[in-house]
């Protein structure tokens, strides 16, 4: 099926292990997060927008090694 199936809002907030609020669905149109609009107001995703919106913000794992020990260092010193 071309990019998935189609998700309402609960549904492609649930999409993930754990999933996420329909609130954090929000923010994320507001950053971007790509999506369709039916004529009755509902929105749409796609499960693949949902996944290209989250790899911009990917972090390789050598950076957030180094991130969580200058966040330790930061932290130790107050």
């Amino acid at each position: 099926m071309l990019g998935g199936p189609w998700l309402k809002g609960k549904r492609a907030a649930a999409h993930y292990a754990g999933g996420v609020s329909v609130r954090t669905l929000d923010a994320w149109l507001g950053q971007g997060l790509r999506y369709s609009r039916l004529p009755s107001g509902t929105l749409m995703f796609r499960a693949q927008w949902i996944d290209e919106f989250l790899s911009q913000y990917e972090v390789e794992p050598e950076n957030h090694v180094r991130a969580t020990e200058l966040a330790n260092r930061i932290l130790s010193s107050l």
